[in-house]
Protein backbone atom coordinates (compact mmCIF):
# COMPACT_ATOMS: atom_id res chain seq x y z
CA UNK A 1 0.00 0.00 0.00
CA UNK A 2 1.25 3.37 -1.18
CA UNK A 3 2.51 5.47 2.03
CA UNK A 4 0.01 8.03 3.33
CA UNK A 5 -2.47 5.98 2.21
CA UNK A 6 -5.27 4.90 4.90
CA UNK A 7 -4.37 1.98 6.47
CA UNK A 8 -0.78 2.09 5.69
CA UNK A 9 1.09 0.54 7.99
CA UNK A 10 4.15 -1.09 8.34
CA UNK A 11 3.66 -3.48 10.41
CA UNK A 12 1.57 -4.89 8.08
CA UNK A 13 3.05 -4.54 5.09
CA UNK A 14 3.68 -8.01 3.62
CA UNK A 15 1.52 -10.28 6.74
CA UNK A 16 0.37 -12.28 4.20
CA UNK A 17 3.26 -13.99 2.46
CA UNK A 18 3.26 -15.84 -0.70
CA UNK A 19 3.20 -19.79 0.48
CA UNK A 20 1.83 -22.75 -1.84
CA UNK A 21 3.24 -25.37 0.07
CA UNK A 22 1.49 -23.95 3.03
CA UNK A 23 -2.02 -23.42 1.55
CA UNK A 24 -1.44 -27.05 0.16
CA UNK A 25 -0.90 -28.53 3.69
CA UNK A 26 -3.76 -26.75 5.18
CA UNK A 27 -6.00 -28.20 2.37
CA UNK A 28 -4.72 -31.21 3.12
CA UNK A 29 -5.55 -31.10 7.26
CA UNK A 30 -8.83 -29.75 6.62
CA UNK A 31 -9.53 -32.95 4.28
CA UNK A 32 -10.36 -31.21 1.57
CA UNK A 33 -9.90 -33.00 -1.84
CA UNK A 34 -10.65 -32.47 -5.26
CA UNK A 35 -11.99 -29.03 -4.89
CA UNK A 36 -12.80 -27.47 -7.99
CA UNK A 37 -14.24 -24.22 -9.60
CA UNK A 38 -15.29 -21.82 -12.01
CA UNK A 39 -13.68 -18.57 -12.50
CA UNK A 40 -15.75 -15.59 -14.75
CA UNK A 41 -12.58 -13.87 -16.91
CA UNK A 42 -14.08 -9.91 -16.81
CA UNK A 43 -14.80 -9.50 -20.53
CA UNK A 44 -13.82 -5.87 -20.47
CA UNK A 45 -10.82 -6.44 -18.92
CA UNK A 46 -8.14 -8.81 -20.63
CA UNK A 47 -6.09 -8.69 -17.92
CA UNK A 48 -8.34 -10.44 -15.46
CA UNK A 49 -7.78 -13.24 -18.61
CA UNK A 50 -4.31 -13.76 -17.78
CA UNK A 51 -4.45 -12.83 -13.80
CA UNK A 52 -7.02 -16.37 -14.16
CA UNK A 53 -4.34 -18.37 -16.19
CA UNK A 54 -1.59 -17.30 -13.32
CA UNK A 55 -3.92 -18.13 -10.48
CA UNK A 56 -4.90 -20.85 -12.23
CA UNK A 57 -1.34 -22.52 -12.82
CA UNK A 58 -0.54 -21.42 -9.04
CA UNK A 59 -3.66 -23.49 -7.90
CA UNK A 60 -3.33 -26.51 -9.91
CA UNK A 61 0.42 -27.23 -8.63
CA UNK A 62 -1.64 -27.89 -5.06
CA UNK A 63 -4.56 -30.48 -6.32
CA UNK A 64 -7.36 -27.41 -6.87
CA UNK A 65 -8.54 -26.79 -10.17
CA UNK A 66 -9.76 -23.71 -11.53
CA UNK A 67 -11.88 -23.62 -14.73
CA UNK A 68 -11.77 -20.54 -16.34
CA UNK A 69 -14.68 -19.23 -18.35
CA UNK A 70 -15.35 -16.51 -21.00
CA UNK A 71 -18.32 -14.98 -21.88
CA UNK A 72 -19.55 -11.67 -23.71
CA UNK A 73 -20.32 -9.07 -21.89
CA UNK A 74 -23.90 -9.14 -21.66
CA UNK A 75 -23.72 -12.93 -20.13
CA UNK A 76 -21.08 -11.95 -17.86
CA UNK A 77 -23.10 -9.31 -16.16
CA UNK A 78 -26.13 -11.35 -15.82
CA UNK A 79 -24.72 -14.42 -14.74
CA UNK A 80 -22.30 -12.02 -11.70
CA UNK A 81 -25.30 -10.04 -11.19
CA UNK A 82 -28.16 -12.10 -11.42
CA UNK A 83 -26.73 -14.93 -9.17
CA UNK A 84 -26.13 -17.78 -11.90
CA UNK A 85 -23.10 -18.13 -10.83
CA UNK A 86 -21.30 -19.20 -7.74
CA UNK A 87 -17.67 -19.48 -7.98
CA UNK A 88 -14.45 -16.42 -8.60
CA UNK A 89 -14.93 -13.22 -10.63
CA UNK A 90 -13.11 -10.61 -11.50
CA UNK A 91 -14.46 -7.03 -12.12
CA UNK A 92 -12.62 -3.51 -11.78
CA UNK A 93 -13.18 -1.05 -9.07
CA UNK A 94 -13.05 2.33 -9.29
CA UNK A 95 -12.29 5.24 -6.52
CA UNK A 96 -11.13 3.02 -4.09
CA UNK A 97 -8.34 5.56 -3.51
CA UNK A 98 -10.78 7.57 -2.07
CA UNK A 99 -11.55 5.72 0.91
CA UNK A 100 -11.26 2.10 2.02
CA UNK A 101 -14.78 1.70 2.74
CA UNK A 102 -15.52 2.29 -1.23
CA UNK A 103 -14.19 -0.91 -2.25
CA UNK A 104 -17.39 -2.40 -0.12
CA UNK A 105 -19.89 0.03 -0.74
CA UNK A 106 -19.15 1.27 -4.59
CA UNK A 107 -20.28 -2.04 -6.26
CA UNK A 108 -22.24 -5.48 -5.91
CA UNK A 109 -18.85 -7.61 -4.76
CA UNK A 110 -18.82 -6.66 -1.18
CA UNK A 111 -22.03 -4.12 -0.65
CA UNK A 112 -23.78 -5.26 2.45
CA UNK A 113 -27.44 -4.51 0.87
CA UNK A 114 -27.07 -6.18 -2.48
CA UNK A 115 -24.27 -8.16 -3.12
CA UNK A 116 -23.50 -10.90 -6.11
CA UNK A 117 -23.54 -13.85 -3.51
CA UNK A 118 -26.49 -13.09 -1.72
CA UNK A 119 -24.60 -13.02 1.98
CA UNK A 120 -26.84 -10.69 4.58
CA UNK A 121 -25.13 -10.04 8.17
CA UNK A 122 -26.59 -7.15 10.50
CA UNK A 123 -23.23 -6.73 11.44
CA UNK A 124 -21.19 -7.00 7.93
CA UNK A 125 -23.98 -3.84 7.44
CA UNK A 126 -22.62 -2.07 10.39
CA UNK A 127 -19.16 -2.71 9.70
CA UNK A 128 -19.20 -1.12 6.80
CA UNK A 129 -21.73 2.04 7.49
CA UNK A 130 -19.38 2.41 10.64
CA UNK A 131 -16.67 2.34 8.47
CA UNK A 132 -17.63 4.33 5.42
CA UNK A 133 -18.90 7.19 7.68
CA UNK A 134 -15.96 7.74 10.29
CA UNK A 135 -13.12 9.79 9.38
CA UNK A 136 -10.94 9.25 12.03
CA UNK A 137 -8.41 6.52 10.80
CA UNK A 138 -7.82 5.52 14.84
CA UNK A 139 -11.46 5.14 14.94
CA UNK A 140 -11.80 2.76 12.28
CA UNK A 141 -9.79 0.76 13.87
CA UNK A 142 -11.86 1.16 17.67
CA UNK A 143 -14.94 0.08 15.84
CA UNK A 144 -12.78 -2.95 14.13
CA UNK A 145 -13.59 -1.59 10.77
CA UNK A 146 -14.07 -4.67 8.33
CA UNK A 147 -10.03 -3.55 6.31
CA UNK A 148 -8.36 -3.54 9.77
CA UNK A 149 -9.83 -7.24 10.81
CA UNK A 150 -10.84 -10.50 9.22
CA UNK A 151 -14.26 -11.31 11.50
CA UNK A 152 -16.68 -8.49 9.21
CA UNK A 153 -18.60 -11.82 7.95
CA UNK A 154 -19.01 -13.37 11.00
Amino acid sequence: MAAGVAGDEAAKQNFYTFDLAKAGALLAESGVTNLEFGYLANPVNDQTNGFGQIYQSDLAKIGVKMNIKNFDGATWVDMVNGGQFFGIYMASGTYFNLSPSTAFTNGKAFNPDLNNSAHKSDKYVQLITTGATETDRIEWTAHESPWYTNTWLA
